[in-house]
């Protein structure tokens, strides 16, 4: 154990390496079937201290005699699903002082379990479902728990552990509870359920089978399950066919197009409308080809009496024919998160969102809360209705292009009766499979539904390179199918800049919404217009613009081509690179690492393509805009109007980025308000990887960034580490309580560097609740060692939320000495002081700070230090040995007891 006692890292989040894997863990057990052994110890290997209880998360594999109470609750075309008690429990090990790990005693718990239809002999393909969803359901914790697998000893098929929903799905909560829920309840699970569905569509996954069965709801908050699963337990040799349950499935997808993420915000729609009605779509309706072709041709489910104009309207939005017309998940989120801001505070009574005040929303939806109770949810199903499996399918001896007809077939028929006279239905995924296969030319023809046609004369090269085009892998072409009218007839004049980006078109993916490939552009600068300068640092320059052609879209023609779709001008951000006429190999890689950061998590701000000025010739790079500005001057003009629960969504936002960033290695360097960008719907962290000059930098040994913000370990020379952005963190903390830029009374010296080396810290708002100075004073702990990790932010901050937002469930939960309860009513008496705090960023010297560094987006700093213009420069920070030469001693920095008073200043502890 000795050999491996530097294998646990707390900062990494890793319990340990493959060979020190404890033998209770990875031994004694096997499942019998390979490709499960395998899969279950690589989660084993691979294993991360969670975001809870800092336990080591993995799957099990479970002896079936260790479940007790084994009860069928469901059954489908793919699985039958059973609730059960696992007598063992989830398996939780805490690591000893000598690096030993010692299994802790857990109590029963209520799962579900899963048996995967004809699973005896596991597929590879199946199986890589299995692996997705675990390794979604790790990443992203508002999946359903998948705890691991076991086997039914009878049958010999798998079986999936999960997480039990006590409320079950939405399907079944809506026919039991429709009449007691109100509308702000309504919003609520829309809002948690567009956000997961988001952050999905934010890694580039789209469910395929999003319904009402497959919402489940556990407490207050709903669950989106069977990620990744929509396919039978068997071998898959074609994607082509069409899984999901009929009416919630996108026309587009039913007349023969590919899966794509606005397949979902369709289905999304049909939620709506149910949430609506607390009716299943079209129950009135036989699910069969007639109703498959009136969908293509524009029906819709029908809504509840009294249902809001705004919400029909977003729900048709999501419900149109035309894919691209579609909201995105992002889109949809700020717009229903503003309706239930205008239902439950008061200060967005006067703001404005598509034509309606704040106020209006809110009588809208007051107004129908008021018939709920009238609308009645008793209803006649048609006898040839079913909810549960089914399969539409053209007969296999007839071609899907030029078939004069489709034979369709059902499978299953299985309604059950319920106590309240009314079908129950199953919508869970199970439910769910192949629906058909295309529409034929007949039913194409009758329907005006466009055709499949194939073409005799595309080009050779397409039919060479059919199928480098991989949806699955989310992969557009190959280095030699791209477009010519995307890869050439351009030039930046920069040959390692034309690699750069040409590399980025190479390697294109799916990534964001719509199936569109992603990559970098070359735009010639007169494609901007309305050029304006909204910020100056010593690295960069920062214009808005219009850019009048948009960021390029093209979409795959059916024989393979590619049509580039009309854009519409959009308002960029552009950065011009001081310097950067000759741009050097390392500032070239911080640009590509900017890139690949970007494009691999969706929270750090859009990077669409370079551009050059045509009078300096300096490098520009072209990033998403920020319409509320940066954090310091959104304090500046709106904090009597932020409560602390909105701070905490902040912070909450902000802390799942930086922890994204750490755990792949990276640090931000130059992490302060100025760098965190605000849109309407998140929070972006700014300018990571692009603090440094654009010229070859030898050495990282020169600090620079916002002094206010910087590290003290930082100040005294020693490299920046990840902690140095906690401590940045810790700072803004201190901020967003204030409404003040740290040490905004203060001139940017060498005085103050050797204050903040010595343990003043930035003042902390009125009426700051205690626990939130506390942790932010642990941010900003003189030893680096002492501050906690991103990963233990995230989770302080995140209990915080919960308290606030799910009262009940933790009002006697405890976290350092705090229950919920406590910390619920600590934020609340903080927000009856927000109004008498005062806000002012007066200066005491009469000097302006605005929180600038060299490459942040905002003004420059106007209090530059006159004796001192080189170190200095426009940010008022770099320090040379000089400085400190002339400063007090060094020694007596590092013999400052941290907590000591210094000048009236706060201190860290």
């Amino acid at each position: 154990m000795e050999k491996h006692k530097n294998c646990y890292s707390e900062k990494d989040y890793k319990p340990w390496c493959k060979e020190c894997v404890p033998d209770c863990i990875i031994g004694k057990w096997t499942s019998e079937n390979p490709l499960i052994d395998e899969f279950i110890k690589d989660t084993i290997y691979s294993a991360k201290l969670n975001h809870i209880d800092d336990h080591p998360e993995f799957l099990e594999w479970v002896p079936y005699d260790r479940f007790n109470d084994v009860k069928k609750i469901g059954e489908g075309g793919f699985a039958k699903v059973f609730s059960a008690t696992w007598i063992d429990g989830q398996a939780k090990y805490i690591r000893q002082n000598n690096g030993n790990w010692e299994k802790l005693c857990s109590e029963p718990i209520k799962v579900a379990l899963k048996r995967l239809n004809g699973s005896q002999n596991m597929s590879a393909e199946y199986l890589n479902e299995l692996k997705t969803h675990w390794k979604l359901n790790k990443y992203y914790r508002s999946l359903l728990r998948f705890y691991g697998m076991t086997k039914d000893p009878e049958t010999k098929e798998f079986i999936m552990i999960t997480r039990f929903a006590d409320k079950g799905n939405l399907r079944s909560y809506l026919s039991s509870s429709f009449n007691n829920t109100l509308w702000e309840n309504k919003l609520n699970i829309l809002i948690k359920l567009i956000l997961d569905l988001e952050y999905l569509h934010k890694l580039g996954y789209f469910h395929k089978d999003f319904h009402s069965g497959n919402i489940l709801l556990i407490d207050d908050l709903s669950y989106i399950s069977d990620f990744g699963l929509s396919g039978s337990s068997n071998e898959q040799k074609s994607n082509n066919k069409i899984c999901g349950v009929l009416p919630y499935v996108a026309p587009e997808v039913l007349n023969g197009k590919p899966y794509t993420l606005s397949s979902d915000i369709y289905s999304f729609g049909v939620i709506m409308a149910e949430l609506s009605s607390g009716k299943p779509p079209f129950h009135k309706r036989k699910h069969d080809v007639n109703l498959l072709l009136d969908i293509c041709n524009g029906l819709r489910p029908e809504f509840g009496e009294g249902t809001p104009e705004i919400y029909k309207k977003l729900a048709h939005k999501c419900m149109n024919a035309n894919p691209n017309l579609r909201p995105t998940a992002s889109k949809l989120w700020s717009i229903l998160d503003f309706w239930s801001d205008c239902i439950e505070y008061n200060k967005y009574q006067e703001d404005e969102l598509d034509g309606y005040t704040g106020k209006e929303i809110k009588a809208m939806f007051d107004e129908a809360d008021e018939k709920i109770p009238n609308i009645s949810i008793s209803y006649e199903i048609n006898p040839d209705v079913t909810y549960t499996s089914k399969v539409l399918t053209s007969d296999d001896s007839i071609k899907p292009i030029n078939s004069p007809t489709i034979e369709f077939s059902y499978l299953q028929d299985d309604v059950h009766q319920t106590e309240s006279g009314f079908n129950n239905l199953n919508f869970s995924n199970e439910d769910s499979i192949p629906i058909i296969n295309s529409l034929s030319d007949k039913v194409s023809n009758s329907s005006g539904l466009s055709r499949h046609n194939s073409h005799p004369s595309v080009p050779s090269i397409i039919n060479n390179h059919k199928s480098c085009y991989n949806e699955k892998e989310y992969k557009p072409w190959c280095k030699e199918c791209v477009p010519d009218c995307i890869i050439k007839g351009w030039t930046s004049g920069n040959v390692k800049i034309d690699e750069f980006i040409k590399n980025t078109i190479y390697n294109a993916k799916f990534y964001r919404v719509n199936n569109y490939p992603e990559y970098l552009e070359w735009v010639p600068y007169d494609r901007f217009r309305d050029v304006n300068q909204i910020g100056k640092g010593g690295f960069a320059n920062v214009f808005s613009a219009t850019w009048v052609d948009g960021q390029a879209k093209y979409k795959r023609n059916d024989d393979g081509s590619w049509k580039k779709l009309k854009s519409e001008h959009i308002k960029v951000a552009l950065k011009r690179l001081n310097g950067s006429q000759n741009i050097s190999d390392k500032y070239l890689d911080e640009l590509k690492t900017h890139w690949e950061l970007s494009k691999i998590y969706k929270s750090l701000l859009g990077f669409y393509g370079m551009t050059k000025d045509p009078k300096t010739n300096e490098l520009i790079m072209i990033t998403q805009f920020a319409e509320k500005g940066d954090l310091g001057s959104f304090l500046s003009k709106n904090f009597n109007k932020i409560l602390w629960e909105d701070k905490l969504n902040l912070l909450f936002k902000l802390i799942l980025d930086l922890q994204y960033l750490h755990d792949r290695g990276y640090f931000h360097k130059d992490f302060h308000s100025g760098n965190i960008l605000l849109s309407d719907d998140w929070t972006y962290i700014s300018d990571f990887g692009l603090s440094g000059p654009s010229d070859e930098q030898e050495s990282d040994s020169n600090p620079y960034g916002v002094l206010s913000y910087a590290d003290p370990e930082v100040l005294k020379g020693k490299p920046y580490t990840l902690s140095s952005d906690i401590y940045s963190f810790g700072v803004i903390m201190a901020e967003l309580s204030s409404g003040n830029p740290p040490f905004h009374d203060r001139k940017n010296d060498p005085m103050l560097s050797i204050a903040i080396c010595s343990g003043t810290r930035p003042e902390f708002g009125k009426e700051t609740p205690e626990i939130y100075r506390n942790l932010a004073c642990r941010c900003m702990d003189t030893n680096p060692e002492n501050r906690p990790t991103a990963n233990e932010l995230y989770k302080e901050i995140n209990f915080w939320h919960d308290c606030i937002h799910q009262y009940d469930e933790y009002r006697e939960k405890e976290r350092f000495g705090y229950k919920g309860e406590k910390i619920k009513a600590m934020f609340e008496e903080a927000n009856k002081g927000i109004l008498d705090i005062s806000s002012s960023n007066e200066n005491s010297n009469g000097n302006s700070n605005e929180n600038s560094s060299k490459n942040s987006n905002e003004n420059s700093n106007e209090n530059s230090n006159e004796n001192n213009p080189e170190e200095y420069d426009d940010e008022g920070f770099i320090m040379s040995e000089s400085d400190w030469d002339e400063s007090p001693s060094i020694d007596s920095v590092n013999n400052t007891v941290p907590g000591e008073s210094n000048g009236g200043e706060n201190t860290a502890s």
